[in-house]
């Protein structure tokens, strides 16, 4: 059995995604801090940026609740409030971001935003459809998710919502005035591609493969 891991070249692989479309018919900024970030939410939920004389706009949505990884996750929030819910390394020791104090912050912030309606209140029981059910009803304001299947909504919803323009944007400031990004990518991935003993040409299989790790091959895919 051959097995060929998958090898990353780039250091990005989630990112905030906002509505410009929203932004430019408020007359909106993209936000750089909290409570720009915050101020845009609600400008989101009040303002009636998709024009239908309905309160049913949502400011942040995801598709992972708190399940999952940090894939379209709610945890991407805490991170405005300078918490890494993952473990790392500090001053040489192994930490997680759930037993910091800040942690209870993020809680209380994130709780808070809940209860004002500008994250999905269904944010918890929606799913994995998240992204394809607000979009396409064109209520969905802000998320964190992958670049490529994220960004290609921005093809998928022109006939179903003329005008739709889902940009990445730059990590906002957290409350400590720190630029970061929760998520990286990882060099060598835990999963790959695999030929069996059953393959018949396991060098021209080889050699296929091989293309994809080409600069070619990894624009093409």
């Amino acid at each position: 059995i051959y097995y060929l891991p998958t090898l990353e070249d780039s250091q990005v692989s989630q990112t905030w995604f906002i509505r410009q479309d929203w932004l430019d018919k408020l007359g909106l900024e993209v936000p750089t801090t909290v409570d720009e970030l915050y101020d845009v939410m609600v400008a989101f939920r009040d303002g009636d940026p998709n024009g239908n004389g309905k309160k049913d706009e949502i400011g942040y949505l995801n598709r992972n609740g708190l399940g999952g990884d940090l894939t379209g996750n709610i945890s991407s929030l805490f991170s405005l409030f300078g918490v890494n819910t993952t473990f790392y390394v500090e001053d040489g020791k192994v930490k997680v971001g759930a037993y910091t104090p800040e942690f209870k912050q993020a809680m209380e912030g994130v709780s808070k935003w809940y209860k004002e309606g500008l994250i999905d209140p269904e944010i918890f029981t929606r799913g994995g459809t998240a992204r394809d059910v607000l979009f396409a009803a064109n209520n969905g304001g802000l998320t964190h998710d992958w670049y490529p299947s994220t960004s290609s909504y921005n093809t998928k919803m022109q006939e179903q919502v003329p005008g739709f323009k889902l940009m990445g944007m730059l990590p906002v400031k957290d409350i400590n005035g720190d630029v970061w990004e929760v998520e990286s990518r990882q060099t060598v991935t835990p999963y790959g591609t695999s030929i069996s003993m059953s393959n018949k040409y396991p060098v021209e299989s080889i050699k296929y493969l091989d293309f994809w790790f080409s600069s070619q091959g990894e624009r093409l895919a």
